[in-house]
C-alpha cells in the first residue's frame, strides 16, 4: 500500500523527569517499520533537561511537544495528547517503556472494527534478560477482564473510542488503564489480544512506578468498588487477592484455602471453562 494512503497513528508518551529513558522509548517509535506515525510527548513538568531535549525534537518527523509549567498528572497528560491527536488510531507508550519495531505495523494490519480495542503481549526486561509473563490471546471479554486484567498498560483502537468512554479517569493515581480497558470493553465490545509480544516492560525502571508504590491502594480500591457489582464471587475474589498483593500481603496456606472454599471449585472451573472459549 502507498505510504500517502496509510492512516496516520498517534503514539501518546506522557513523561516527567525521566530524560534518559524517554529518549529511547522515543527512538523506538520512530525506528518503526510502520512510518506515518505522529508522536505526541506531554512534558508534565519535568525539573530535569526533558524540556531541553524536547525542544531540540520539536517539528522534527511529525513530533508535538506539549509543556505542562506544573504537574497535573499522566492521566491528564494522557488525555490531553488523545484529545489533541491527528491520527487515526491512538495508542500510548510510558516513558520508562519502548516498542518492538513491528509493533504499530502489526496493530494496522490486524485492526478489526468488531472490537473495542487490540492489545498485544508484553517482555519484560531485567538487564540482558527478557521474559514473556502472560501468552495469553485471542477475544477479551468483560468476564476475563473483571478478574484478570488480561490487556496490560497499553492498546490500540480508533481515538474515538477513547473519547466515547471519557478517556482516562483524572481522579485515579493508579490502575488508570485497568479501569478505562474495562468501560472500553463495557461499552464498545469485546476486545483481542495478538500474541506476538511488542511491548517491552523494563521491570528495574519500574521499580519506582506509583503502581508499586502505597498511593496506589486506594485507587485499586476504588476501581474495584466501582466494578464489583458486575462481578461474580471469583471475580471479586480474584481482584480482592490482587489488591492485598499491592500491600505486600501474602496469604498464608490457611487462608489459600479458605479463599477457594469462598469462591467455590464450581465457580473457579466454571470461570476458567468461559475463559478458553
Amino acid at each position: 500500500m502507498e505510504s500517502d494512503k496509510l492512516p496516520l497513528v498517534s503514539v501518546y508518551i506522557p513523561t516527567k523527569n525521566r530524560r534518559k529513558l524517554l529518549e529511547r522509548a522515543i527512538e523506538s517509535v520512530l525506528n518503526q517499520t510502520y512510518r506515518k506515525v505522529e508522536l505526541i510527548v506531554v512534558n508534565d513538568g519535568s525539573t530535569d533537561d526533558t524540556q531541553k531535549y524536547l525542544e531540540g525534537l520539536t517539528g522534527k518527523n511529525n513530533i508535538k511537544v506539549i509543556h505542562n509549567e506544573t504537574s497535573k498528572g499522566a492521566n491528564c497528560s494522557r488525555n490531553m495528547a488523545i484529545n489533541c491527536a491527528n491520527g487515526t488510531y491512538v495508542t500510548g507508550l510510558d516513558d520508562d517503556d519502548y516498542f518492538d519495531l513491528e509493533r504499530i505495523e502489526m496493530f494496522v494490519r490486524a485492526y478489526d472494527d468488531n472490537y473495542s480495542f487490540l492489545c498485544a503481549n508484553q517482555k519484560y526486561v531485567r538487564g540482558n534478560r527478557f521474559v514473556i509473563k502472560s501468552s495469553f490471546d485471542g477475544e477479551i471479554t468483560l468476564d476475563h477482564l473483571l478478574a484478570f486484567n488480561v490487556v496490560g498498560n497499553q492498546v490500540f483502537t480508533i481515538k474515538q473510542h477513547y473519547l466515547d468512554v471519557g478517556g482516562f479517569d483524572e481522579s485515579l493515581s493508579a490502575c488508570q488503564d485497568y479501569d478505562l480497558w474495562v468501560r472500553m470493553v463495557k461499552k464498545l465490545g469485546n476486545a483481542f489480544k495478538i500474541k506476538n509480544a511488542t511491548y517491552i516492560v523494563d521491570e528495574e525502571a519500574t521499580a519506582n512506578r506509583i503502581t508499586t508504590s502505597s498511593k496506589a491502594f486506594s485507587s485499586y480500591l476504588q476501581v474495584y468498588h466501582s466494578q464489583k457489582h458486575f462481578m461474580n464471587s471469583f471475580q471479586r475474589g480474584s481482584r480482592l487477592l490482587a489488591i492485598r498483593e499491592l500491600q505486600g500481603k501474602r496469604l498464608s496456606r490457611f487462608n489459600i484455602i479458605k479463599f477457594l472454599r469462598i469462591l467455590g471449585l464450581k465457580n473457579i472451573l466454571a470461570h476458567f471453562y468461559r475463559m478458553s472459549k
